[in-house]
């Protein structure tokens, strides 16, 4: 659900993120179709809102991450190339 969303991400990204981020990025891509919600009562008396990838989602998904391998590639070849700051090449 959004919350732990957020948690989970301020414990790997830092204080910075903010639910004020995160709901409008999850509204955002429900409206692109990629992700679907469902309520459901919770312990604590209230009901969340949980969030999961629809199959457009996951598509989408696949797709970004295949761009990410070809730009992490290219920054890795990137600095590989680079000259040192002993003038020497990797």
């Amino acid at each position: 659900y959004g919350l732990a969303l957020v948690e989970d991400l301020k414990r790997a990204l830092g204080d910075d993120v903010s639910q004020g981020t995160i709901y409008p990025l999850l509204n955002r891509l429900r409206r692109h179709g990629w992700l679907r919600f469902r309520w459901e009562q919770s312990r604590e008396g209230h009901p969340r809102k949980y969030y999961s990838l629809t199959l457009d989602g996951a598509r989408q998904l696949g797709h970004m991450l295949a761009l990410w391998e070809e730009v992490s590639a290219c920054i890795r070849d990137l600095v590989t190339l680079a000259p040192t700051s002993s003038g020497l090449r990797k």
